[in-house]
């Protein structure tokens, strides 16, 4: 590893208020943070401590009050709506807590739709969703609907989703809350062993304590900053 790398996200004094006046709701407080490529990070913290906020503004889904952040070395104030769009559409992959699953398409349809936004052709696109599946002991559910799928299979389609395109960032929220431990363990390899093999940055937002383990680092939130002691959060 060189001693020096780039950072993949770079986060400076960001703050994040929702709402004016007698309602408004600070998120977050000047947040400063470095991730680096092939890191998986976690955040934690209680519910309304900013952390969706934070990768929502990482993810370029959300815009910061002030504050600047690089994701991938890319400014991401300096870029245009449809930029944004199509910078998150070939960099970063998305795992929410909802699975998001079009229930007329098929597992590999689904998986799909990155590589078709991307403007790969729907015949190759269908072929390395399928392989996907296969790579995931899910060749039996070619073909396959959500509904015909348990929660865990429809969950591995999400991720099967969120990493075919080979983006360099994937943000996960709550990824495992829904999950039985066997089951939780096993997406959260799958998603270490990718990070390792492609150097991907990997972050998670999560209250799961079983996957700790799986962290390079973790940043403690409460109340729209980060906090050096855990202990203080409750």
């Amino acid at each position: 590893m060189p001693e020096q790398q780039t950072p993949a996200i770079t986060c400076s004094d960001i703050v994040k208020t929702y709402g004016e006046n007698s309602s408004k709701v600070v998120a977050l407080r000047g947040i400063s943070l470095s991730i680096n490529p092939g890191e998986l990070r976690l955040f934690m913290g209680p519910s309304g401590s900013g952390k969706t906020t934070l990768i929502s503004i990482i993810a370029g889904i959300l815009t910061q009050d002030s504050g600047n952040v690089r994701v991938l070395g890319t400014d991401l104030s300096t870029l245009s709506d449809t930029e944004k769009t199509n910078f998150r559409c070939k960099n970063i992959g998305f795992l929410f807590q909802v699975f998001n699953l079009i229930p007329m398409l098929t597992a590999e349809e689904n998986i799909s739709i990155p590589l078709l936004l991307n403007g790969v052709n729907k015949d190759e696109a269908l072929e390395r969703s399928k392989q996907l599946l296969s790579d995931l002991s899910m060749g039996d559910k070619i073909g396959k609907h959500p509904n015909q799928l348990s929660g865990g299979q429809q969950q591995r389609v999400a991720i099967a989703r969120a990493i075919v395109h080979g983006p360099k960032l994937i943000v996960c929220d709550e990824p495992t809350s829904y999950l039985d431990h066997h089951t939780g363990t096993m997406i959260m390899e799958l998603l270490q062993s990718m990070v390792r093999k492609n150097n991907v940055t990997l972050i998670v937002v999560t209250h799961d304590a079983r996957i700790v383990q799986f962290a390079d680092k973790i940043d403690y939130l409460e109340d729209g900053k980060i906090i050096e002691n855990p202990a203080t959060a409750h």
